[in-house]
C-alpha cells in the first residue's frame, strides 16, 4: 500500500469516527425523554417556578414554568416542610427531564390513587387556629375528595374530618353566644357528614365520641328552644293577667270604651280572652239599654 493510500485510509477512518461521535452526540441530544411514572400532579402557584437539576440553592435552572403549569409528581411529599419535590413537566409537545421544584411554589396537589391523594390533601389541612373561611374551604375539599373516592377508607376519614370541622364551627358559634340560626345549619351538616356505623360492627371510638358530642349540642339547642318557649308562655300569661286586672277595674267603674281598648290589646296575646271581654261589655250595654 502506497503512502497516499495509507493517508487516505487513515482519513476515511478518522472521518467515520468523527461522524459516529457526532451522530451519537446528536442522538443523545435529541433522544426523547421518557415519561416517568407519576404518583400525582401539582399546579404552579407562584408567578414562576424554576425547575432545577438538583435540590438546593446550588441547583441549576433547567427551565422556568409559568403560573398554572401542571407538573407530574415523581415522589411522595411527606410534609409542607419538605423544601423540594421531584417532578416532571409533560404536555402534548414537550417532555422535560425530571427536576426539582420548590414545594412552596406548588399547590392543588392531587392523585388518582386514594391513599396518595389523602396524603396530598393533608398538606392543605388548616391549623386549629385557622380562620373560619380557611376551615370552610378545607371542608369543601374534603367533600370533593369523599365524592371522588366514595367507598374507600380514605373517603370515610374525609367524612369524619368534615363532621369534626362542622361540629367545631357550630360549637364555637354557640359558645360565642351567637343566635341558633347562625350555627344550627353547621350542626346539621356535622350530623349528615358523620359516617353511619357499619351494621353488626362496633363504631370506632373517634366516630362514636364525635356522635355523642353532636347529639349533646343538638340536645342543648332543643332544651334552649323549649325553655325559650316556656319563658314566652309565662310572659304572655303575666301580660294577660295584668290586662284583665285593669279591665275588671274599668268594668266596675263603667268605663266600657276603655275596657274595649284593653280587649284590643289582648287580641295579639290571647284572642279568646279578648272576645270574652268584648262580649261582656256588649251584654252590659244591652242590659243598660232596657
Amino acid at each position: 500500500m502506497t503512502r497516499i493510500q495509507k493517508q487516505m485510509t487513515i482519513g476515511i477512518v478518522l472521518g467515520l469516527a468523527v461522524f459516529a461521535i457526532g451522530a451519537a452526540a446528536v442522538y443523545l441530544l435529541t433522544k426523547p425523554v421518557p415519561v416517568e411514572k407519576a404518583i400525582g400532579t401539582a399546579v404552579v402557584q407562584a408567578s414562576r417556578a424554576d425547575m432545577l437539576d438538583q435540590q438546593g440553592d446550588g441547583g441549576k435552572t433547567m427551565r422556568g414554568l409559568p403560573q398554572g403549569a401542571v407538573v407530574n409528581l415523581l415522589e411522595r411529599l411527606r410534609s409542607r416542610e419538605q423544601p423540594f419535590v421531584r417532578v416532571q413537566y409533560v404536555n402534548a409537545k414537550d417532555v422535560s427531564k425530571p427536576g426539582y421544584i420548590r414545594t412552596a411554589d406548588l399547590g392543588q396537589w392531587t392523585s388518582p390513587d386514594a391513599a396518595t391523594a389523602w396524603e396530598l390533601l393533608a398538606l392543605s389541612r388548616p391549623a386549629i387556629t385557622s380562620s373560619e373561611g380557611d376551615r370552610r374551604r378545607f371542608i369543601q375539599q374534603l367533600t370533593q375528595f369523599s365524592e371522588r373516592f366514595t367507598g374507600t377508607p380514605e373517603a370515610h376519614q374525609a367524612n369524619l374530618e368534615r363532621a369534626r370541622l362542622y361540629y367545631g364551627l357550630a360549637n364555637e358559634a354557640k359558645s360565642a353566644g351567637k343566635p341558633e340560626a347562625d350555627w344550627k345549619a353547621d350542626l346539621a351538616s356535622a350530623k349528615t357528614a358523620l359516617p353511619n356505623p357499619v351494621p353488626g360492627a362496633s363504631e370506632p371510638v373517634e366516630a362514636a365520641t364525635l356522635r355523642k358530642e353532636i347529639e349533646a349540642l343538638e340536645s342543648s339547642a332543643t332544651k334552649a328552644l323549649h325553655l325559650a318557649a316556656d319563658s314566652a308562655s309565662v310572659q304572655r300569661a303575666l301580660q294577660i293577667q295584668q290586662l284583665e286586672q285593669t279591665a275588671r277595674q274599668l268594668y266596675r267603674d263603667g268605663e266600657w270604651e276603655k275596657v274595649l281598648e284593653i280587649a284590643n290589646k289582648m287580641s295579639g296575646i290571647d284572642p279568646n280572652r279578648a272576645r270574652a271581654w268584648r262580649a261582656t261589655v256588649q251584654n252590659a250595654l244591652k242590659e243598660l239599654s232596657k
